[in-house]
């Protein structure tokens, strides 16, 4: 049911992938990855996929993105899906304040501090930029949340880069970015378990009573953010209510570090590139939505 093979030296995916048939979650997020064989479109049950940081220069499968279990799926940081460096909102670096002993969150892609830029109380993320973990790169990230700019989402004012760069090959390397500080907000779900596989686990202990106006503004919220992803030609990749946040009277959409860019060259033999991506997208925003009906409304939505 899951596969887990991130971080290692993976040139190929064999051919008789297609005889995993309970297969549910893939992870082979920086490895060798050149292509990826139709066969894994074999894979009826696949429901999540995590194909970042590979060498992918070849169109995908349409019959693997056309699965019709396939909800979330990463592919930052492959040459298929570039990002124009050009929309990315650089910000000094000498305006950021921040101090590394007020810390408000650490995780595998860096740490998050408290600070202040432009005269006001700001949350500052630092990249680890050894850092592997299964949805991408912590520079992709950073990319993303400079384009991402919406009400209902969490995103960057900016990226700084690293400063004293010798070696060329520095010279871009984004260190940290710049993010609204959100006072009491709050996640509405738990992240998957080894029980729920793809799915949220649970809700969060300071979500388990929403009313039903507040269930249908929330997912609302969440509607609105990825009309806008979308028309930005950026896929968020993850799409749960671990990564939806309660902000007052309003939902923000959170974590770009399973997001990408798309665009109408990247699936095989289809002109319809984009409508493909953006409907594992809604897949995802329909799962949250039964999570959202059963927890709250005791409401169980079929997937039909």
């Amino acid at each position: 049911i899951w596969l887990i093979l991130t971080n290692n030296q993976i040139s190929r995916i064999d051919q008789n992938v297609s005889k995993l048939h309970g297969l549910r979650k893939l992870m082979l997020s920086h490895n060798r990855l050149t292509e990826i064989p139709s066969e894994l479109g074999e894979c009826k049950n696949l429901e999540l996929v995590r194909l970042a940081s590979n060498c992918i220069n070849t169109a995908l499968p349409e019959k693997f993105l056309s699965l019709p279990k396939l909800a979330w799926i990463s592919l930052g940081g492959n040459p298929i899906s570039k990002i124009n460096t050009q929309k990315m909102k650089v910000i000094d670096k000498s305006s950021v304040v921040f101090d590394k002993k007020n810390v408000l969150r650490t995780g595998a892609s860096g740490s998050v501090y408290k600070g202040q830029y432009m005269g006001k109380d700001v949350a500052v993320k630092v990249f680890k930029h050894d850092s592997k973990g299964s949805d991408g790169r912590p520079e992709d990230e950073a990319m993303i949340n400079s384009i991402i700019d919406h009400h209902f989402t969490v995103s960057s004012h900016g990226v700084f880069m690293k400063e004293n760069m010798h070696d060329s090959e520095d010279a871009d390397v984004v260190e940290g970015m710049v993010m609204e500080l959100l006072e009491n907000a709050t996640a509405i779900g738990k992240p998957p378990s080894f029980a729920t596989c793809t799915r949220d686990a649970s809700p969060e202990d300071d979500a388990k009573s929403l009313d039903t106006d507040r269930v249908f503004s929330i997912i609302w919220n969440i509607a609105n953010a990825l009309e806008y992803v979308h028309s930005t030609n950026v896929i968020n990749g993850d799409v749960y209510l671990h990564n939806t946040l309660q902000c007052g009277d309003a939902a923000r959409l959170s974590d770009w570090g399973a997001s990408f860019v798309y665009n109408d060259s990247m699936v095989a033999d289809s002109s319809k590139s984009s409508d493909i991506f953006e409907k594992i997208e809604v897949l995802a925003f329909g799962r949250l939505v039964q999570d959202m009906l059963l927890w709250y409304l005791k409401v169980a939505c079929p997937d039909s």
